[in-house]
């Protein structure tokens, strides 16, 4: 998965977007990706069990998302960081509801759409699990 969130990060110049998921024929594509290549990464999303990709050099937030599953109107990603995160980066990231981080360069993220609970259900038992 951070092997793809790289390469299709690298491929993408500056001040664009890439936006793909390929479950719900969501296609909000950079015109700079040829369908030939938006056909390969499909299949690359799907052979590592996941159902979309989030890349936005337009913003350099400094992370691609690979989106992973989707319950309902909920999504739940990774966010592989372009550098490590610093303790204190991380422990602000961990202060979202939304957000857990796994280590310093990926977080796992959780989007409920415009219904439902704005948390990661299950986040304080993931990590105090983890962290043992």
């Amino acid at each position: 998965m951070r092997n793809i969130a790289h390469r299709y990060r690298n491929m993408l110049p500056d001040s664009t977007r890439l936006c793909v998921e390929i479950d719900n024929d969501y296609a909000s594509q950079s015109r700079v990706l040829s369908e030939q290549v938006i056909k390969k990464l499909e299949r690359e999303l799907r052979d590592c069990g996941c159902v979309g990709i989030d890349v936005d050099n337009n913003t350099n937030r400094g992370y691609a998302t690979i989106r992973f599953r989707r319950i309902g109107m909920g999504m739940y990603s990774y966010r592989f960081y372009d550098r490590p995160l610093t303790l204190h980066e991380q422990d602000s990231i961990n202060n979202d509801g939304c957000l857990i981080v796994y280590n310093d360069t990926t977080v796992f993220e959780f989007s409920a759409g415009v219904l439902g609970a704005q948390r990661f259900v299950g986040k304080e038992e993931f990590i105090k699990s983890f962290s043992k």
